[in-house]
């Protein structure tokens, strides 16, 4: 017998039917990825993000307190819909969870996540619900607006899952749903993380770039784990350092923009009256606005250095580096000016190498700063006895304080640039 023939030419690409599940799975995998670096984003430093561990999402703090959240990304049906089979299945397994213990009440978030516009009543009165009378009140109003128990669902799968929640001991109940969460968000969680990076350490410039290397980054992660057939674990702190040195490395418009404001009248005072670099500069007899610029440039550049240190932006490595490239051209500097300079007076010879010095540029571990963050970490070196002015800067102010070059003596503490 002969084989059946193709109906297509002969050569003619065959036509393969493509699944119409494929788009909404790949969906909902995108959106657990983007749910999950919103959770790295948010969490403290303590915090540990989990993929289909405990819930889609979750989220562990060192207290052990959790977040379990569930991601829904139907198009064709709405999940938030008051007979959904997806809201309910949802609802019914935090409800065993919370009963058997998995996730107690006491230490546990709920979160549904779902792209819809629409929620119905159910979803609104659960969100809604803050404490235990607003939770018995929902109860009451849901059971009514779903006509329980006889109108609750015709799909004997839905209806079961409804009366678990709605069946639900008193107790069980009102702890539980004050700690449900509805969000309606967008399709792929993709607004929320342009929102929430924006709004931390990245420059708007750089927010989709740094959103792509965050979502890699974790998929490599992720993906290692799989294969090794390990659950999907992933630290807040160890994300956190690597986003860092990321950013500090790419986001170079807008990372190191100072933050420091005009120091105060009292600052100035206290400065002038202890610090070893406005002596430095009182031994060139440098003019008194230069010097109370000297205090102004120094006291800002302690204040970016603090809080660049505190977020991460800067490492004492690249502190340390910059320390070094300043004192290399300061010798090179000094030098320069003892060579052609050696007929004029010390003091003016101590003037031409610190104005010198003050405008050179620099930059931090790569990275653009304001220019006086680098005129400020002069004066630490100068504050330090690293760097001095005068030829003779070590010797007078070894009399003047009773140490000797390098050897710090103030009791007003330093916390400069390079400190």
């Amino acid at each position: 017998m002969a084989k059946n023939r193709s109906s297509a030419s002969p050569g003619a690409p065959r036509r393969v039917r493509r699944s119409s599940s494929v788009p909404g799975t790949y969906r909902g995998f995108s959106l657990q990825a983007n749910r999950f670096l919103f959770h790295l984003m948010q969490a403290d430093l303590d915090s540990t993000v989990s993929l289909e561990a405990f819930e889609d999402v979750g989220v562990q703090n060192s207290s052990g307190s959790r977040t379990a959240e569930q991601n829904k990304s139907f198009l064709t049906s709405n999940p938030l819909a008051d007979r959904s089979a997806q809201l309910w299945k949802t609802l019914a397994n935090w409800f065993r969870l919370a009963s058997d213990g998995t996730l107690p009440p006491a230490n546990s978030k709920y979160v549904l996540y779902a792209h819809t516009t629409a929620p119905g009543q159910v979803a609104r009165l659960l969100n809604d619900a803050i404490d235990d009378a607003s939770a018995l009140a929902a109860l009451s109003s849901i059971r009514a607006h779903l006509r329980y128990p006889d109108g609750l669902s015709d799909s004997t799968s839905v209806r079961d899952d409804m009366l678990t929640v709605l069946n639900a001991p008193p107790g069980v109940f009102v702890a539980v749903t004050p700690r449900i969460s509805i969000i309606c968000g967008s399709l792929a969680g993709v607004d929320e993380l342009k929102s929430l990076f924006t709004s931390q350490i990245i420059g708007p410039e750089s927010v989709d770039e740094t959103i792509q290397w965050s979502q890699g980054w974790i998929k490599e992660r992720i993906d290692k784990q799989i294969s090794q057939n390990q659950p999907c674990y992933i630290t807040k702190r160890e994300f956190h350092d690597a986003l860092i040195t990321y950013v500090r490395h790419h986001d170079r418009i807008s990372i190191l923009k100072s933050i420091a404001g005009t120091p105060d009248h009292t600052e100035v005072q206290l400065e002038l009256a202890f610090r070893k670099y406005v002596r430095q500069l009182q031994c060139i007899a440098l003019d008194e606005d230069s010097i109370l610029s000297a205090v102004n440039d120094y006291l800002r550049a302690v204040v970016d250095r603090t809080r660049w240190s505190e977020e991460g932006h800067i490492s004492s490595n690249a502190l340390d580096a910059l320390a070094d490239e300043l004192v290399a051209t300061w010798r090179n500097k000094t030098r320069r000016v003892a060579l052609t300079h050696a007929t004029l007076p010390e003091e003016h010879r101590g003037q031409l190498l610190y104005t010198d010095c003050i405008e050179h540029s620099a930059s931090l571990d790569g990275l653009s700063t304001p220019p006086h963050f680098i005129r400020g970490s002069w004066q630490v070196l100068s504050d330090d006895l690293a760097v001095g002015w005068h030829p003779r800067y070590s010797e007078i102010l070894t009399v003047a304080t009773g140490v000797s070059a390098g050897t710090s003596v103030d009791t007003h503490q330093s916390q400069g640039p390079n400190s």
